[in-house]
């Protein structure tokens, strides 16, 4: 091995330097690192090969799950790297082995299943098929699915499979057969067979996932005769078990304060894409700095974590479970000491371009690295920024107090064709570009390792917290006093308190501040009640879906909403990440909206809804002034401790 090359860092500086958003020294070590497409695809064919059935299937909990860890934690002990170890985390495990649908007397259609959907027997489950469509419970009124099985259009991204299965198991259906239609959310590339988190609830019956060319087969056998199925999903659900994440650290630096380089092992299919390449760029990153004999400033930590696709039931945030129980049960103190987290997912597409996700601190960093990278023909695809996102394991650090970016190739057309489908192989990958995207993230760890303080920029943030609040519906002047002040802090520990007070999620799921969705309510809640007031409503009953997670209430009965709703009051008070998301409470106005629909189910409309809206708007502007109350003395206590 050659001399080790220390990092140099870049000096103490000044309490006014401008944040720091090139560095030549570390572009000229990413730039000679010893970085190859033969490695990255070596690692990428090993890994994917690993899978519970044909399909594939790297799920947390399962004996593929400890291979693959294990696989990824000897290879960075064998590069050399200290404290190498398999960690293990508790999760709910779930293994695919096998899913099909078969016309009894015709065809068998190959079909997949989805994250914590509990299986069939070994014989399956045979019944009369029924077409129930969308299955909302509109339509379901005039159907009888008891003791049937339910051929399922999933056509809309927010009347997910799990309320359709609620529904449809509380009506005595014994399975469904899903698929996502022409135009639906998912899954459109011809004959992806998809998968995906269920979120699935207790109580509601098995499901599979098939092509939807398939289900247009069956459909055509349908209308010729009544048929009868077989529908089988050989499929184990454990909960309580334990998964495992990888961990090997390179470097002498603080072992409390590491920079952590992390990836997902955890796959749906064979998952060469999302996620082998991330874990893939990790490895190598490691193997190329340890040949190149650079030793860094900072301890560097190399993981790759189970349960970022899926990893807990009876949650409808049951994803980035491995990375979770890392930053908040097996290493806590990385919450404000490690100094930065780079969050390497799926890569070397040849069609997408680069997607940095990254907090208003790091942007302004980001792009500059990403333009840089771009003129020295790294990104040959493009690249764009976007806020940070729950879907990636940079949500649990930053919410812990850990800033840090996650890079990827994302586009929606992809969302909406390939994503978690069986076409993730192998042969969908460019390892070209995954080299030159590899030697981008070694950019930008070097960068980060050399002077993690300095590429910090809280004026932008103080920034973007002025421009989220204003116009909220409440005074903010006070609040807009703090981000002045709080724009004058400098260097990583300013972030801690932002992380774990001011990032939050909305009723969606989408990152925000913690004012946004109570904010939203508040604007949809009155522009309803002045709709109402001109009678007008339908346009209220549409408003009023714009509310908190109101949002299925049109396609669901009351008894469902109860459950869906009680639901997202228990992941508020969980120990799961969407607790420490600050997750804003949610006005139930099923029964308001079912009225104003004309819903035989509902109320009749009167003068309680006018009541109703005008309780929860006195509600939410209370509940929003508090919010902005606590985001000023947030700002106010980011400085350093006295």
């Amino acid at each position: 091995m050659p001399a080790a090359r220390r990092q140099r860092p870049t000096g103490s500086k000044p309490k006014t330097a401008a944040p720091r958003t090139t560095d030549p020294e570390a572009l000229a070590l990413a730039e000679s690192l010893p970085i190859s497409a033969r490695r990255l695809r070596s690692i990428v064919r090993d890994i994917s090969s690993i899978g519970s059935c044909e399909l594939g299937f790297r799920t947390p909990g399962t004996p593929e799950d400890r291979a693959t860890a294990e696989y990824v934690a000897t290879s960075l002990k064998d590069l050399g790297l200290e404290d190498c170890a398999v960690e293990r985390i508790r999760v709910d495990g779930w293994r695919l082995r096998s899913a099909s649908v078969a016309l009894v007397g015709g065809r068998t259609f190959e079909a997949s299943g989805m994250g914590g959907v509990p299986g069939t027997s070994a014989k399956g489950i045979t019944a009369p098929l029924v077409d129930v469509g969308r299955g909302d419970h509109q339509r379901l009124r005039k159907l009888d699915v008891t003791g049937r099985i339910a051929l399922v259009d999933w056509d809309l991204m927010t009347y997910n499979p799990r309320f359709t299965g609620l529904e449809l198991g509380l009506r005595g259906a014994r399975g469904l057969i899903v698929s996502c239609p022409p135009g639906g959310p998912y899954y459109q590339a011809p004959n992806a067979l998809g998968t995906f988190h269920s979120s699935w609830h207790d109580g509601a019956p098995p499901f599979v996932m098939i092509r939807k060319e398939d289900a247009a087969r069956i459909r055509t056998s349908l209308a010729k005769a009544p048929q009868t199925v077989t529908l089988t999903l050989d499929a184990t659900l454990k909960r309580d078990a334990t998964g495992f994440n990888s961990i090997g650290y390179l470097g002498n630096g603080n072992p409390k304060k590491p920079i952590v380089i992390g990836a997902h092992h955890d796959c749906w299919n064979r998952g060469a894409w999302d996620n082998t390449t991330g874990v893939a760029a990790m490895i190598v990153l490691a193997e190329a700095l340890q040949r190149a004999g650079i030793e860094p400033n900072h301890r560097l930590a190399f993981s790759s974590r189970t349960g970022e696709e899926y990893g807990m039931v009876g949650s409808d945030f049951d994803w980035c479970v491995g990375a979770w129980e890392q930053i908040a049960r097996t290493h806590p103190d990385w919450g404000a000491k490690a100094p930065f987290q780079l969050c390497l997912e799926a890569s070397g597409h040849p069609r997408m371009r680069t997607i940095m996700l990254t907090s208003p601190e790091l942007a302004r960093w980001s792009s500059a690295a990403c333009r840089t990278a771009e003129a020295k023909g790294w990104l040959t695809t493009g690249w764009y920024s976007n806020p940070p996102s729950t879907g990636t394991e940079q949500w649990p650090f930053m919410i812990s107090g850990v800033p840090g970016v996650s890079v990827f190739n994302w586009e929606d057309w992809f969302r909406k064709a390939e994503y978690h489908t069986t076409f993730d192989t192998i042969s969908r990958l460019d390892f070209d570009h995954l080299e030159r995207m590899t030697r981008f993230y070694a950019y930008l760890l070097l960068m980060a390792d050399r002077d993690p303080d300095g590429i910090l920029n809280h004026a932008d943030r103080a920034r973007d917290v002025v421009r989220a609040t204003r116009n909220c519906g409440v005074p903010t002047a006070d609040l807009e006093q703090a981000a002045a002040k709080h724009a004058k802090q400098r260097g990583r520990s300013a972030f801690t308190r932002v992380g774990r007070e001011l990032c939050a999620v909305d009723a969606d799921g989408d990152t925000c501040y913690p004012h946004t969705q109570t904010a939203k309510d508040l604007k949809n809640l009155t522009a309803a009640q002045a709709a109402l007031a001109a009678g007008k409503p339908r346009r209220a009953a549409q408003l009023l879906t714009r509310v908190g997670d109101n949002s299925p209430a049109p396609y669901i009965g009351r008894e469902v909403y109860a459950i869906h709703h009680q639901r997202r009051i228990d992941n508020m008070q969980s120990q799961h990440w969407i607790a420490s998301s600050h997750l804003a409470a949610s006005p139930d106005l099923w029964e308001e909206i079912a009225a104003l629909r004309g819903d035989p189910d509902a109320r009749k409309p009167g003068p309680w809804i006018d009541r109703s809206i005008a309780r929860h708007i006195a509600k939410s502007r209370k509940s929003l002034t508090h919010q902005i109350r606590n985001m000023q003395r947030t700002l106010e206590r980011t400085g350093p401790r006295t």
